[in-house]
């Protein structure tokens, strides 16, 4: 079994580096900073400095209560309140534990795959903010991309792993 202690050390050293980083840049930013862009990376939202903190210092216990909460609070939740592909076969007593373990780890590592990505989007309003006319960098669409693919192999390896096993025929 996978020790589940390493995703949340990741988890809080994903937290200390948008920290470290958005304490790092505070100082250089303007009093009213950008903090939405459109698709072309253009400010169209706008917050104070203290605001841009409380919205990214904000997300994080949001972030962990989701991913960390649901998957401590996955043994206590009933069959029917659980989405599984070959729900009755993975969900039966005699593998029921093991399933769930692995849901657990697995909702861990999604949760630090998000967290990752927002730090990266973090950095990058931080860096569009430095500039006189904010707009996000380039760098915005490839980790977008690079984090979709990330989920869409997840929902693959997800799916793939909860496939009902093939029957096995007795030999006559």
């Amino acid at each position: 079994m996978e020790n589940r202690s390493l995703p949340a050390y990741a988890f809080a050293g994903l937290i200390a580096l948008a920290v470290v980083d958005l304490l790092s840049y505070y100082p250089a930013l303007p009093e009213q900073v950008a903090v939405h862009f459109n698709a072309a990376g253009e400010a169209d939202g706008w917050a104070s400095k203290p605001g841009l903190v409380a919205i990214y210092l904000g997300t994080f216990p949001v972030l962990a209560a989701m991913f960390v909460g649901i998957a401590w609070g996955l043994r206590k939740l009933p069959a029917s309140m659980i989405n599984l592909p070959n729900k009755d076969y993975w969900l039966a007593p005699e593998r029921r534990e093991a399933t769930l373990a692995f849901l657990a780890s697995w909702l861990l590592w999604m949760g630090n795959a998000t967290l990752l990505f927002l730090v990266v989007v973090l950095h990058l309003t931080l860096l569009a903010n430095l500039q006189p006319e904010p707009k996000l960098p380039d760098t915005f669409w490839p980790a977008f991309i690079g984090y979709l693919g990330f989920v869409a192999v997840w929902i693959v390896r997800l799916y793939r792993r909860f496939r009902k096993p093939a029957r096995t025929q007795p030999y006559s």
